[in-house]
């Protein structure tokens, strides 16, 4: 008999590794627009809205260990309400997965920008680049995007984290800078709440 059970071809890592960067990886090419319109108050914004998800998380955990189908979101919503509200859920979702990955698909390009000047054509060049090559690695074998994934992933947090402590080390930065512009939220409660939608 056929097992139509999950397969499951990537680790509980791994899992993390491509979820997160998912989500990071849209903050790094939202960032230059948050930080403007939120300030240094981000720093505060972003701790809070992690523990705000943290019943997201719960329940989404929940409901994959009593209903561990994939489509699950259709599954849930059809066990809760009815056909059509899953029928319409699962397309909302789909909707979502279609606008998120050309987004997703600049981070490559923002983050070289930042080193090195591209013009518009090459962020597309580099965009549809890095889409073709996501997709048929991870059509080819999921499992090699997860070790993939992981490698960025923890770059980034070592990258991240070395970049942090040589800027507090540097002996350049001072509460001055907050001051000058206005402090931590410059532009009040419109700029402290533009990264809350977008969170996820």
């Amino acid at each position: 008999m056929k097992d139509n059970g999950l397969k499951r071809g990537l680790s509980f890592v791994q899992v993390v590794a491509i979820s997160s960067g998912a989500v990071i990886g849209g903050w790094l090419a939202e960032a230059p627009y948050w930080f403007q319109t939120t300030g240094a108050g981000a720093a505060f914004l972003f701790p809070l809205l992690a523990l705000l998800l943290v019943p997201v998380g719960l329940a989404f955990g929940e409901l994959s260990a009593m209903l561990p189908f994939a489509a699950s979101t259709d599954v849930w919503t059809c066990n809760a309400y009815n056909n059509k509200a899953g029928f319409a859920t699962q397309w909302m979702m789909f909707l979502i997965q279609v606008v998120e990955p050309p987004m997703m698909a600049f981070i490559f390009g923002t983050a070289i920008n930042h080193f090195y000047p591209l013009t518009n054509d090459q962020m597309m060049i580099i965009a549809m680049l890095s889409v073709t090559l996501w997709f048929v690695l991870s059509n080819f074998n999921i499992s090699l995007t997860g070790r993939l994934s992981n490698i960025f992933f923890f770059a980034m947090i070592v990258i991240s984290l070395g970049v942090s402590t040589s800027f507090f080390l540097s002996g350049h930065w001072s509460f001055d800078n907050i001051r000058l512009h206005q402090g931590f939220f410059p532009k009040g409660a419109t700029g402290s709440s533009s990264p809350w939608p977008c969170s996820r």
